[in-house]
């Protein structure tokens, strides 16, 4: 796969940490990962607001290579 991949781990117990980059690495070689410390499988309801910070770095990063994160 060609598009730009963030792949987001949850570092807490019970979370998946560095296994959901390295498996976007098998099928991408343009990931960007990032592991979120302190929370667990609900990463959207344990740190939204972290979760919506790497969101919008990630497709403002995505934008300014001239790719659009949302094809019609």
């Amino acid at each position: 796969m060609k598009a730009p991949v963030l792949a987001i781990g949850a570092g807490a117990k019970g979370g998946f940490g560095e296994l959901t980059p390295t498996t976007m690495r098998q099928v991408s070689n343009n990931v960007r990962s990032v592991v979120v410390d302190g929370s667990g499988h609900f990463l959207a309801m344990e740190a939204p607001d972290r979760l919506g910070q790497l969101l919008e770095k990630f497709f403002d990063e995505v934008e300014n290579m001239g790719i659009s994160p949302i094809q019609s």
